[in-house]
């Protein structure tokens, strides 16, 4: 799964104005999934190190808002918690 997400061509002008997340950054997504989802449902620590092993090979995660999705954007729940 993660090769055929990795080998998927992304439209370079959606991306030239999104944020490009940091391991920080994930880390502290995780703590607030984490804190959201504390009704149950498990760890958000997964998702957590799979975004910081795709950053550390230089696989930039971006940050996109709902309005810069085009219409028939392939969209991934990547991590999933909560009851």
């Amino acid at each position: 799964f993660q090769t055929w997400l990795s080998n998927r061509k992304t439209d370079p002008d959606l991306l030239a104005n999104c944020e490009v997340l940091t391991v920080e950054n994930v880390t502290h997504i995780a703590c607030g999934a984490g804190l959201l989802g504390s009704g149950g449902g498990g760890s958000p620590e997964l998702g957590r190190l799979i975004a910081q092993q795709f950053i550390q090979a230089g696989k930039p995660i971006h940050r996109i808002s709902l309005e810069q999705l085009p219409d028939n954007a392939l969209v991934l729940a990547l991590g999933v918690m909560g009851s």
